[in-house]
């Protein structure tokens, strides 16, 4: 039975080609599949219900595993806090796994064992692995020595109980010649070994029964040394417990940050990209002046990296000052172009030696990111292929949107029509509808007008001949088309978004594709049909740099 999914679970949702995702269930689309959005990446995707699992009930058998992929790491913080935030992942199982399950901050940690010793005997308490919790408490660690004391008690008093039985046993005679008979005999190495050192060094030979004898007050005293309290035990362990869970704190802040930085790589490409923007920007200042700051792929963390002459690739966080803050898209555009330009000069001088790492006060540096120069290449790549696998799906979508016009339209002729044809469009239509944006119809506006002309459709009835009985299944599909046609025209109108202030959305829309069609005057057929962002945005901008420019490698 497929399982059912909640608005708001965490679960992990499996696309092909990447590794299962962590993920917040958005909405149903009643048609066993779900709406979900990607921690990490903030991406969003249509999933079915057999490629999505509980995040808790599945967390050991992935995380671990892909933990190394680009971005995993900081998918899996952000889907953790969330459930830490909601008490769960929205399964009903979710707080018996939560307490079973390991923690993922711990995967990066340093794996050392932690020992301790009794104050009693020699049996050790090891701490937890790292990779278990690394929020172990001092209380889990004064529980486990309490547990090895209490082991160690009972261990004692049983060998209490067999020496004295043994001792009760033995039967030794003095007279010569005859055996001295007993139900168990110490060896020589056991009775050396379990003999206080003050009587090994008398040099004297002790007889069975006074080794007995000597062992049994042995164990007496180790027995009432467990059963007096340590009034040491408890700060010791939870002092030691705060230290190493100090360091391994420490020690995961690193790691998180290096993986951080690792997912937000600004390549040389990006920031000549920049410049380049930068320079078509300050052509029209006034437009972009007026323009609000566009929505940009950027965070905190982005680091631009540098290969050191000794063969370590530094990191340097682009940005000084976090959050950013500009009035406009022109400012922001000089501010990036700003920072490119500072950026290649500190790689000159830190590559050439006129300046040390230690020296740069203009950007914090990650000295070293941990990186080979193969796995560097690979992001880049990876970044490239992304970007391009973004505007091929777009450009997918927008193909079949245009292909279910035509199909529409062919069902629908003068002369005949295929009423059940139309309804399957439709009903496909209605699958991508999740997928479009405003910019497809503004291209495409011929689309939109066949939905809005099929919430009227009645077919050519008066020439074609049908009797009673086909007239009647006629007019009920013909009536189920315009209700499916209404639909999608009232949801295609929340997408469009115009403004309505006089005229009807038509008649405004119309406005809109005017106003488009007269920023892409200068733009050939090709362009216009590859456009995958409005005109005069920077998105714009970049495909088309896309479009001329060869993937890097990274010097």
């Amino acid at each position: 039975m497929t399982k059912v999914y909640n608005i708001g679970d965490k679960v992990f949702a499996k696309i092909k080609g990447y590794p299962p995702w962590p993920a917040k269930i958005e909405s149903d689309t009643g048609k066993k599949k779900y709406n979900v959005t990607f921690y990490g990446t903030q991406e969003v995707g249509v999933i079915k219900a057999e490629d999505i699992s509980y995040y808790l009930e599945n967390k050991n058998n992935f995380v671990h595993k892909y933990l190394k992929r680009v971005g995993y790491n900081s998918a899996v913080k952000e889907i953790e806090q969330a459930i830490e935030e909601d008490g769960g992942d929205g399964s009903e199982n979710a707080v018996l796994v939560d307490n079973s399950n390991t923690s993922v901050n711990t995967s990066i940690t340093d794996k050392r064992g932690v020992k301790r010793k009794s104050t009693a005997g020699n049996d050790e308490v090891k701490k937890p692995n790292t990779k278990t919790r690394r929020k172990s408490t001092a209380v889990d660690v004064k529980e486990s020595f309490a547990e090895s004391e209490e082991s160690n008690l009972k261990k004692a008093k049983k060998k209490l109980l067999k020496v004295e039985t043994e001792a009760e046993s033995e039967t030794v005679t003095e007279s010569p010649g005859k055996k001295v008979r007993r139900k168990s005999i110490l060896s020589e190495k056991e009775t050396t070994e379990n003999t206080p050192s003050l009587i090994e060094g008398s040099g004297h030979n002790l007889s069975e029964t006074d080794r007995k004898s000597t062992e049994i007050k042995e164990v007496k005293i180790k027995l009432s040394e467990l059963e007096q309290p340590s009034e040491t035990t408890d700060a010791t362990v939870e002092d030691r417990t705060k230290e190493n869970d100090q360091d391994l704190n420490d020690s995961a802040d690193k790691e998180n940050e290096i993986l951080a930085v690792k997912s937000d790589i600004v390549t040389e490409q990006m920031l000549r990209n920049n410049l380049l923007y930068a320079e078509h920007v300050k052509k029209k200042e006034n437009m972009y002046r007026e323009k609000p700051v566009e929505n940009r792929q950027d965070s905190k963390n982005q680091t631009f990296p540098v290969k050191l002459s000794s063969g370590a690739i530094c990191g340097f966080l682009i940005h000084k000052d976090w959050p950013l803050c500009h009035s406009n898209e022109y400012e922001r555009a000089l501010y990036d172009a700003k920072v490119a330009t500072l950026l290649f000069q500190l790689k000159d001088q830190v590559t050439s030696g006129d300046k040390k790492i230690e020296d740069v006060d203009s950007f914090k540096v990650v000295p070293d990111l941990r990186i080979t120069d193969d796995e560097l290449t690979e992001i880049i790549y990876t970044k490239d292929i992304e970007s391009k696998k973004k505007r091929l799906a777009r450009l997918k979508t927008e193909a079949d949107l245009v292909t279910l016009d035509s199909k529409i339209k062919m069902s629908l002729g003068l002369d005949k029509a295929l009423l059940d044809d139309a309804l399957s469009c439709l009903e496909e239509f209605k699958d991508i509808e999740r997928s479009l944006d405003a910019l497809m119809f503004k291209k495409h506006p011929h689309v939109l007008e066949t939905i809005r002309r099929l919430r009227k459709y009645v077919g050519n009835v008066r020439e074609w001949k049908m009797d009673d009985k086909e007239l009647t299944t006629f007019s009920k599909k013909a009536e189920k088309i315009r209700y499916e046609a209404d639909k999608i025209y009232n949801s295609l109108m929340s997408i469009i978004d115009v403004r309505i202030e006089k005229n009807t959305f038509w008649d405004s829309f119309l406005e809109v594709v005017s106003e488009f069609r007269a920023q892409c005057k200068e733009f050939s057929d090709l362009d216009i049909l590859v456009l995958c962002a409005e005109p005069n945005s920077r998105q714009a901008f970049l495909d088309q740099l896309d479009e001329i420019t060869e993937p890097e490698v990274q010097n």
